[in-house]
């Protein structure tokens, strides 16, 4: 399964990368976290 950064994740579900990191945080979108970064699953 392959594995997007947060601005790739972004640009494939139309929103702002920041958007995308709030609703991460709240537990709204499933993410994993290889160290300091965020990935999410295509």
């Amino acid at each position: 399964m392959a594995m997007l950064r947060l601005k790739a994740a972004a640009e494939v579900l139309g929103v702002h990368p920041v958007t995308l990191r709030r609703w991460a945080d709240e537990g709204r979108v499933p993410v994993v976290r290889p160290g300091r970064e965020r990935r999410f699953r295509t």
